[in-house]
């Protein structure tokens, strides 16, 4: 009886040791190799080198995203395939776009270094002042920023081909939208017009029909100042607007850590799109208008000859240039008030976002997520037409092409149709290993690849005195003396110099990869 209570210590003890070590084991497993082989893909994608298993979350729920690809038409389509804790795929639509979303903000803002450009940007666009200065530096202050927006601008295009082509036929759309946004601030600025010029100038007694042509020029200069003033501040104003949500979205991805969200993506790419286009459309367009040139052109070809006409009608003076102004900007003389560059800022800037929507809006045809969505809503084969494939390989984690399509890394399990395979293992340092795969229906195939390490060589000279020796390596002649750039694994070897009426010279060298390895003997002439 005094036994038991050393006996129950002895046993509490193991089971911490067990423990201790269980523990440690399970932390060297590789969690995300082991956490991808159970995924079921969609049949004819597999998993891209790139952007695996990426933590996000919807509603405070934990899910992963997965990098898929698949050849089509000599193209490559990339998606995600979004999986819970338990590796079951999301399928419902709303969550899976939800999810799919903040998983390509994830891979934009952590993998491409969004942060730094985002900030390199921010520095340019607070370069943009309302400053009456910017008239006396003249063209070059404002020419050297609108380059470096220029540039902002021509960095926005997606790097994939298939999304590339797909954002040139999304552009009508966006350019609808940003439209909308110009048209609201051209009706501003007229509002601001009949409220601060036709109205004070009639109540002043400037608009009289009496006038003379020096006196009809010198108030069309003043109005022509007015309005002058009042586009270059509106524009500068919602250059300010689109500013702060820019930096809104700035300070969100600055702040960011850890999983991201679907509702900080959202928040995020919403301030973000909105933010940069606007602030760079209309950025660009307060800086071209603060440059003395344009102006004289457009008092030249537009307001002269048009508002010396108007101060002598007074009671249409609000009427012609309410209808005038918006129509002059927008339709008869883009180029000269430069709205065609704004609204191909926007339309460029904007487009460039399409890419989030390319890879989790399942609505747009043809665009990779409706591709992957489709996929993953397929009826999977039946079990009855799918075995199952494990692979291992020693050492392990290496990299698996299944047909010439990577799927992942050593250890591996998967199902696959039934039907013949060619495998490819790869590891760096290791031969490729290589090999076919039969999959039969409910059978499994099992794959125990030992990798061949490859050997590194090192480069042998030989010398000795008198030459001609013979050189014999492992007992294995391999020349005579002098013998140069002699190509060897590394290693350690035994050497044997042998001439006639010379002592044999017996020794050991070792072999250092890269190196130049030199023996350098005088041989002992025969008693």
């Amino acid at each position: 009886m005094r036994n038991k209570p050393v006996i129950l210590n002895k046993i509490v003890k193991a089971l911490i040791s067990f423990l201790i070590i269980f523990v440690i084991l399970l932390a060297a497993v590789p969690l995300e190799a082991s956490y991808s082989q159970n995924i079921q893909l969609p049949s004819g994608w597999h998993f891209s080198n790139n952007y695996q298993k990426m933590r996000i979350t919807l509603k405070g729920t934990t899910y992963y995203g997965y990098q898929i690809e698949k050849q089509e038409n000599n193209q490559t389509f990339a998606g995600w395939l979004i999986v819970d804790s338990q590796n079951n795929t999301v399928s419902e639509k709303d969550s899976y776009q939800k999810l799919a979303l903040a998983a390509t903000v994830a891979k934009y803002s952590q993998k491409l270094n969004e942060l730094q450009r985002m900030e390199e940007e921010d520095k340019l666009l607070n370069e943009i002042k309302w400053d009456i200065g910017l008239f006396e530096k003249g063209t070059s202050t404002a020419q050297n920023l609108l380059s470096s927006i220029n540039t902002i601008i021509s960095n926005k295009a997606p790097t994939n081909k298939v999304a590339e082509d797909y954002v040139v036929s999304q552009i009508s759309s966006h350019q609808t939208v940003r439209t909308d946004l110009l048209d609201n601030f051209l009706n501003s600025l007229c509002s601001f017009v009949d409220n601060n010029v036709a109205s004070v100038l009639a109540s002043s007694g400037e608009l009289t029909p009496n006038l003379s042509e020096t006196q009809k020029n010198a108030l069309g200069l003043k109005i022509f100042s007015i309005i002058k003033l009042a586009l270059i501040k509106g524009t500068y104003v919602n250059f300010g607007n689109g500013l702060k949500k820019f930096e809104q979205a700035l300070n969100l991805i600055k702040g960011h850590s850890g999983a991201w969200s679907y509702e900080d993506a959202s928040k995020f790419l919403s301030n973000y799109e909105e933010g940069e286009s606007e602030a760079i459309a209309y950025g660009s367009w307060y800086l071209n208008l603060t440059q003395s040139s344009v102006w004289d052109v457009l008092w030249e070809s537009e307001f002269k000859k048009v508002l010396t006409a108007w101060v002598v009608k007074p009671s249409e003076f609000n009427t012609n240039l309410s209808k005038w102004l918006p129509n002059a900007i927008k339709t008869e003389n883009p180029e000269a008030f430069r709205y065609s560059q704004v609204a191909y800022s926007f339309k460029s800037i904007s487009s460039g976002f399409t890419i989030y929507k390319w890879f989790s809006d399942t609505s747009l045809s043809s665009s990779s997520a409706s591709k992957v969505y489709s996929a993953i809503t397929t009826v999977a084969p039946s079990e009855s037409t799918t075995g199952t494939l494990s692979i291992t390989s020693t050492p392990s984690s290496a990299n698996v092409y299944i047909s010439g399509s990577y799927r992942g890394v050593t250890p591996l399990t998967m199902r696959l149709i039934s039907g013949s395979y060619t495998v490819e293992i790869k590891k760096d340092g290791y031969l490729n290993y290589k090999c076919n795969a039969s999959i039969a229906p409910n059978k499994r195939t099992q794959i125990k690849a030992i990798l061949s390490p490859i050997l590194k060589k090192g480069t042998l000279h030989v010398i000795t005195n008198p030459v001609g020796a013979d050189i014999l390596i492992n007992g294995k002649l391999i020349g005579k003396s002098p013998l140069y750039f002699y190509e060897i694994n590394e290693g350690t070897y035994s050497i044997q110099l042998k001439k006639e009426g010379y002592i044999d010279y017996f020794g050991e060298m070792k072999i250092i990869a890269g190196k130049n390895n030199v023996v350098n003997k005088t041989l002992t002439p025969k008693p």
